[in-house]
C-alpha cells in the first residue's frame, strides 16, 4: 500500500496473491472517472463522443467539463486545497485530477479523521472505496471537477 493510503475497515484486500492489478492509461482513467460520476446523476456518457485538444496528452479539464455539458449535465474545474478537499460532505462523487494524470472519484470524507474516501473508477461499484491522507503523492497537486 501506497504511503498516505489508508485501508477501508470494510476492504477486503487488493488482487489475489501473485496478482497484480491492470496498469492503466491515465488518460483512460480520467474518462472513467468522469464516466462513474456523470452515471451517478444519470447521463450516459459515451467515450466515442469524447473530444479532447490534439496536444493535450490526458484528458484536460475544461475538455471533460465540456463534454459532460455538451451531454446535459453541470460541471467545473477547480483546485482546491486539502482542508478544503476533507470538508466536503454528502456530495455526490467528485472526480479528482492528480498530478500524475491519472484520477479517482472521492466518495467521502472525514475531516476529523483527515481523510478523504476514494474509489478505483474502474472497481465495481460495490468494491469498497479506500481512505487516503494528505501524505498520498499523487494528491500532492490536484484539481476537482464538481
Amino acid at each position: 500500500m501506497q504511503r498516505g493510503a489508508v485501508a477501508h475497515p470494510d476492504q477486503a484486500g487488493g488482487p489475489a496473491r501473485g496478482q497484480t492489478p491492470p496498469r492503466r492509461a491515465p488518460e483512460l482513467i480520467r474518462l472513467q472517472a468522469v464516466l462513474r460520476a456523470a452515471r451517478f446523476h444519470g447521463i450516459d456518457l459515451d467515450i466515442r463522443d469524447f473530444a479532447g485538444e490534439p496536444d493535450d496528452p490526458a484528458p484536460s479539464i475544461p475538455a471533460l467539463a465540456r463534454w459532460v455539458e455538451e451531454n446535459g449535465g453541470t460541471a467545473r474545474g477547480m483546485r482546491l486545497q486539502w482542508r478544503d478537499l476533507v470538508r466536503l460532505r454528502d456530495v455526490p462523487p467528485v472526480v479528482l485530477m492528480f498530478a500524475d494524470g491519472s484520477a479517482g472519484l472521492m466518495v467521502g470524507a472525514d475531516e476529523a479523521g483527515g481523510v478523504v474516501w476514494l474509489a478505483d473508477p474502474f472497481a465495481s461499484p460495490e468494491a469498497p472505496p479506500v481512505a487516503i491522507d494528505a501524505n498520498f503523492s499523487h494528491l500532492r497537486k490536484f484539481w476537482v471537477i464538481l
